[in-house]
């Protein structure tokens, strides 16, 4: 019996590690200086949620395509991502309940972009409402814009073809910003 339970645990517990590391290396990708500098998006905290929201709902349905595995490793993405947010906002001094208000916009904020995207990519007109999509989300020049929306394409295209495995370990290039 207690070997059932372990299995389990470290199930879960391989599952939450390998969420983990996919959200270190969403985040680290976010941060990319590149991202803030020459007109491209505002370094602040509305910016980086954007960017970082961005990826995230690019990464989201790659894994829910491997299957009821990559759908709980969807989901385990997802509640580290909740965690860091709460852990961000508890950083800047909020209490209980100021930090439940204010991490719904910014999950509301995850979901909205993840719908927006996932319409852009079943488009026939995918750069268009790509297009779309970049200037209703984020502050940039209009060079830039376009750059944003080939990086969603390139990031969304490294993404294709990868087993649950190599996503799961992060087995996949991220573009250059």
């Amino acid at each position: 019996m207690l070997k059932l339970f372990t299995g389990k645990k470290s199930g879960a517990t391989a599952k939450l590690r390998d969420a983990r590391s996919l959200y270190q290396k969403v985040m680290c990708q976010s941060r990319h200086p590149g991202f803030y500098a020459r007109e491209m998006t505002p370094d602040s905290m509305t910016g980086r949620m954007e960017i970082l929201c961005l990826h995230l709902a690019i990464l989201h349905p790659a894994l829910r395509s491997c299957g009821e595995n990559g759908a709980r490793l969807s989901q385990a993405l997802y509640d580290v991502m909740v965690d860091d947010f709460d852990i961000a906002l508890r950083e800047e001094g909020l209490s209980d309940t100021a930090v439940k208000r204010r991490i719904k916009p910014m999950v509301k904020m995850f979901y909205d972009r993840g719908t927006q995207l996932k319409t852009a990519f079943e488009s026939d007109e995918c750069q268009d409402k790509l297009s779309q999509f970049v200037s209703n989300n984020i502050t940039a020049s209009p060079e830039n814009k376009l750059k944003l929306v080939e990086y969603i394409l390139e990031m969304q295209d490294n993404l294709k073809g990868k087993t649950l495995g190599q996503l799961a370990l992060g087995q996949f290039d991220m573009p250059q910003i």
